[in-house]
This record gives C-alpha cells, sequence and structure tokens, in this order.
C-alpha cells in the first residue's frame, strides 16, 4: 500500500521538478504527502487488528480444543 503512494510522490516531485515552477504542483504534492501520511496510519490500525485478531483466534482455538478433548473423554 505505501510503496504506491511513494512511487506517485516521487513521479510529482520530479515532474515538479522538470516543469519548473508550476503553481499547482506543490499543493499537490503535499497532498499526495498528507494522503500517504494518513494511508500509513490506515495501514498500521489494520495490522494491529490483524495481530489482535490472530491473537483471539488461538485463543479460541485453545478452548475449542479443551471443549473437544473433555467431550471425546466422556464417551
Amino acid at each position: 500500500m505505501i510503496e504506491p503512494l511513494r512511487r506517485v510522490e516521487l513521479a510529482v516531485t520530479s515532474l515538479s521538478e522538470d516543469l519548473g515552477d508550476v503553481s499547482s504542483l506543490p499543493a499537490i504534492h503535499g497532498e499526495l504527502v498528507r494522503v500517504n501520511e494518513t494511508m500509513t496510519a490506515v495501514l498500521e490500525a489494520l495490522q494491529g487488528l490483524r495481530h489482535d485478531l490472530g491473537e483471539s483466534a488461538t485463543a479460541d482455538g485453545r478452548e475449542t480444543g479443551k471443549k473437544r478433548r473433555g467431550a471425546g473423554a466422556a464417551r
């Protein structure tokens, strides 16, 4: 997610340098920087959720395994 945004940011910066002083390009670059920062925050939040859900699934699996073993022993 982050790499494509960085490539776009670098491309806009490169175009800005190639074209000279074009008034709208710095504003576009600034907006892309803000979008990149926002996407980084979203990515970090998603990774945190994935981590939390992974821990939750592992804990649920352990509890389910205990129930199965307990049910099997009763037979």
